[in-house]
């Protein structure tokens, strides 16, 4: 058991990954994929709600970028394609144990 102020930095990662939205719902398409399903086509991500180009805008300079250092994505740039990374199953189980309780959630999971 960890006493004082020393952090996890896998639980940092973990919990700055699911900040936001856009980053929560790649997350679980990822993790909802088969493996002869990826790679993802990022246009594919692109939420109804959403305007196309402001979401790959800010996917690719904001979203992509701060989970492929995570260790959670490979992103292929030229071909606009995703992969989980490294470390993508170190974030799917939470990400999985939030879709498995969602409905005790105090909020939608995308």
């Amino acid at each position: 058991m960890q006493t004082g102020d020393a952090s996890d930095p896998a639980a940092d990662r973990i919990f700055d990954a699911l900040r936001t939205y856009h980053r929560r719902r790649l997350l679980r398409l990822l993790a909802e994929r088969r493996e002869d399903e990826l790679p993802l086509d990022l246009r594919e991500t692109v939420p109804k709600r959403d305007d196309e180009r402001t979401y790959l805008t800010r996917m690719t300079h904001q979203h992509l970028p701060k989970l492929a250092d995570y260790g959670y994505v490979d992103y292929d740039r030229e071909h606009e394609r995703i992969e989980p990374g490294a470390r993508f199953d170190e974030v799917t189980a939470v990400v999985e144990l939030l879709l498995d309780d969602r409905r005790r959630l105090p909020m939608e999971f995308p």
